[in-house]
This record gives structure tokens, C-alpha cells and sequence, in this order.
């Protein structure tokens, strides 16, 4: 009888139940299956002078703090809402000037229970210029505004910024290239107001 002939004659069970119970020996002295976390899970912190590098923009928060009076001297938040202000230094890593609503997904503050702040404005932090051009290679310090029910957020809190980056890709539907954003890190500030 061949070798051939001896394997087809090994019930198919056999097949699955010898490599099942050889692996849950080996699993079982190191401590099962799921004691391992995955490190590319673990999302990194950021201090106040740490910089994210990333693939588009290089991102360094700075501050967070609670107003009722628009940096560029503009009009209030609407009633039962409050100015939250992140600045932020933000460096464009790229080739190319972009305008500073293209940082909208890349500085998130996460609403406590879920979901993030639409952002209202970017103001250039140094004479309060509105929407400004974030310009290759040089730091830009922005005043990043979301204007937020007064309750969502107290002085004294600690709220975890997200901080993304982006990787580019072809785009399949216009020509050109998209960039495809991924959590890279987070910034906890104290909120004061001011």
C-alpha cells in the first residue's frame, strides 16, 4: 500500500481534530490565545511640546481652553453654546500651499459620549487672520474653533484630542490623489476658560 492510499484512509475528522488539539497545547502553557495586545492598536499620547510627524501635515497641540469671544473679533456663539479653541502648530510637510480648512479631519475633540465637534473656523493664532494658507515647511500656529453646547465640556476637564494623519492614494474617480486619514495620536489637555 502506498503512502497515498494510507493518507486517504484517515477519516477527515482526524484532519481537523489532531491540528486543533496539537495547537491548544501549545497555546495552553503560553497562556492562551488572547494575552498578546496588538501593538498597532495602541494609539500613541502626545505632551504639549511633542510633535506628531506625519505623511501630510506635522501636528503639535498646544492648548485647549473655553471662550465666549471669537478670536478674530467676530460675533458670539449662539446662545447655550461656548467657543472651544485648540491651538494647534501645524507644519505642511508637503510640496504644495494648502488652505488651512484641509486640517478639518486632522485635530478632532471627541464629544464626551461619542461622536467629534464640527469645526467653525481656523484663525491664524499671531494676528488672527481667518482661513488661513498653511504654507510648506513653515510652522503656522492656529487657533482651531468649535463652537460647542456650554454643558459638553467644563474647565478643569481633561479632553483627549485626536490627532490623525493621512496617506496618499490615486484617486479612481477624478484625477489626482485622495488622502485616506488614520488615528495617529492623541493630545489630553486640561480645558480652562478664559
Amino acid at each position: 500500500m502506498t503512502l497515498r492510499a494510507r493518507l486517504r484512509r484517515i477519516p477527515l475528522l482526524a484532519w481537523i481534530a489532531v491540528p486543533l488539539a496539537l495547537a491548544a497545547l501549545v497555546a495552553w502553557p503560553l497562556g492562551g490565545w488572547d494575552t498578546v495586545t496588538l501593538v498597532s492598536r495602541e494609539v500613541p499620547g502626545f505632551a504639549s511640546n511633542q510633535t506628531l510627524h506625519g505623511h501630510r501635515f506635522d501636528l503639535r497641540v498646544d492648548d485647549a481652553w473655553l471662550t465666549d469671544e471669537h478670536p478674530a473679533g467676530y460675533g458670539a456663539p449662539e446662545d447655550g453654546n461656548v467657543f472651544l479653541i485648540v491651538r494647534a502648530e501645524v507644519t505642511n510637510v508637503s510640496d504644495l500651499g494648502e488652505s488651512a480648512s484641509a486640517l478639518e479631519d486632522y485635530i478632532v475633540p471627541p464629544v464626551p459620549g461619542g461622536g467629534d465637534f464640527g469645526t467653525s473656523q481656523f484663525v491664524l493664532a499671531t494676528d488672527h487672520t481667518t482661513l488661513p494658507v498653511v504654507n510648506p515647511g513653515l510652522p503656522t500656529l492656529l487657533d482651531i474653533l468649535y463652537e460647542i453646547p456650554d454643558d459638553a465640556v467644563a474647565p478643569g476637564d481633561d479632553l483627549a484630542i485626536e490627532m490623525y494623519d493621512s496617506l496618499p492614494r490615486r484617486s479612481f474617480v477624478y484625477s489626482g490623489i485622495v488622502w485616506d486619514e488614520f488615528l495617529a495620536g492623541t493630545a489630553v489637555r486640561t480645558v480652562d476658560r478664559r
